[in-house]
């Protein structure tokens, strides 16, 4: 078992840097746009760096060597960095998924329901209430039962009890999921029915909107896909999750049952659970202005360091494809119907 325990620590220390440093990429490609002064266009910042923080309160178990979990018992100082870490740990958590919703939502509003952008803009201020409000309570609650301790495996500190974890994530993340699959699935109702239309207009001889519509459409197909990509890694990152809390509400739990886990169920878990930063970064980083962003920086790099670089090569770096920098999650929303509030 101990082989298990240390191969699962080896597992968390390299998928997390991992996660960490893909998050941190997409998060500078981001701060790269003018999109992060306006909502929703700074959703995908957002959602990355709630993610890094996530991935952050997973990285100290390597960083300390997991002395948080061995010493727990025997140290006041273990056992407060425990503590801290099960907190940020429950208050991460819980932020990725509320703001997983609100995107699920902001597309659903825009797509579906025609809700302008510029009154879900003038909105902003309760989306940030909320998305600081809720992690902090549902971080708060535990902290204040003492729920806080060493997980069974040895894998980080959060809860250990099978009930505390169901009501504090658990039951929240099966909900985010079935949340966001029913919008995404009124999304691709409209979409179908948008390309339908559009198809007959082309067969017709109408414009169908001009370039700029038939742009925006297929733009959003692939926003859309993105989304829904995003979503069936998040059901099976819920799936493998639900699985092992299955599991390890099974066991018995008398006496010292500290790592008795299947070493497969928590390896699955701890992979799992390291890699949900690199999901997102995969998912809502890896996109065509993204990579034309990263090129752009690449060559910039490339002439400052052979000292060919030009006034061009310096102005280029703040804007995509577009020219006004924003992030291409909700660009084409809304430059299809309006932009700050006007008719586009």
């Amino acid at each position: 078992m101990d082989t298990c325990v240390d191969t699962v620590h080896a597992s968390v220390t390299v998928l997390t840097w991992l996660s960490g440093i893909m998050c941190f990429l997409v998060i500078v490609l981001e701060l790269n746009r003018k999109s992060i002064r306006q909502f929703p266009g700074n959703l995908p910042l957002i959602f990355t760096a709630v993610a890094l923080c996530f991935n952050m309160s997973l990285g100290v178990g390597p960083t300390v060597r997991f002395k948080q979990v061995t010493d727990f018992h025997t140290s006041p100082i273990w056992r407060g960095v425990c503590i801290a870490q099960s907190a940020v740990y429950q208050f991460c958590g819980v932020s990725t998924l509320y703001w997983y919703t609100t995107l699920a939502h902001v597309m659903h509003s825009i797509i579906v329901d025609h809700t302008r952008v510029h009154d879900l803009r003038e909105g902003r201020l309760r989306f940030y209430l909320w998305g600081i409000l809720i992690p902090a309570v549902s971080a708060a609650v535990p902290w204040s039962f003492g729920a806080y301790e060493p997980r069974t495996g040895e894998i980080e500190c959060w809860i250990d009890s099978p009930r505390w974890q169901f009501f504090c994530l658990y039951l929240w993340v099966f909900l985010g999921a079935v949340y966001g699959a029913d919008r995404s699935y009124r999304i691709v109702r409209v979409l179908k029915r948008t390309a339908y239309k559009t198809g007959l207009h082309a067969r017709s001889g109408q414009a169908a909107g001009g370039p700029r519509g038939r742009t925006v459409l297929h733009t959003l197909k692939e926003h859309l896909l993105r989304q829904v990509s995003f979503i069936f890694l998040y059901v099976i990152f819920a799936c493998i999750n639900l699985v092992y809390f299955a599991w390890s509400s099974l066991v018995d739990r008398g006496g010292e049952e500290v790592g008795k886990d299947p070493c497969v169920l928590s390896m699955l878990y701890a992979c799992n659970t390291s890699l949900i930063g690199a999901y997102i970064a995969l998912v809502f980083g890896v996109t065509r202005e993204n990579i034309k962003t990263a090129k752009r920086a690449w060559r910039r790099v490339v002439s400052s360091t052979t000292g060919r670089g030009g006034m061009g090569g310096g102005m280029e770096g703040g804007t995509d494809e577009t020219g006004d920098g924003r992030s291409d999650l909700t660009q084409p929303l809304v430059g299809a119907g309006e932009r700050g509030g006007e008719k586009g």
